[in-house]
């Protein structure tokens, strides 16, 4: 995981679906986290761009 450049957040109401890209835009992660588990993951990510979106049902 040391190697992710970028990492997509699909946000939703309770699992996020990641995927993560190294500086060469090959996919090095693919993995779905709950709510709980979301945050404890990014933090022990290395600095990285972090780009999001957002479902119609994660707006209620």
């Amino acid at each position: 995981m040391n190697n992710i450049k970028t990492l997509g957040i699909d946000l939703a109401k309770n699992t996020f679906s990641l995927v993560g890209m190294n500086e060469f835009g090959k996919i090095v992660l693919r993995k779905t986290l709950s709510r709980k588990k979301l945050l404890p993951f990014i933090a022990q990510l290395n600095p990285c761009l972090i780009a999001m979106e957002a479902c119609s049902g994660a707006h209620y």
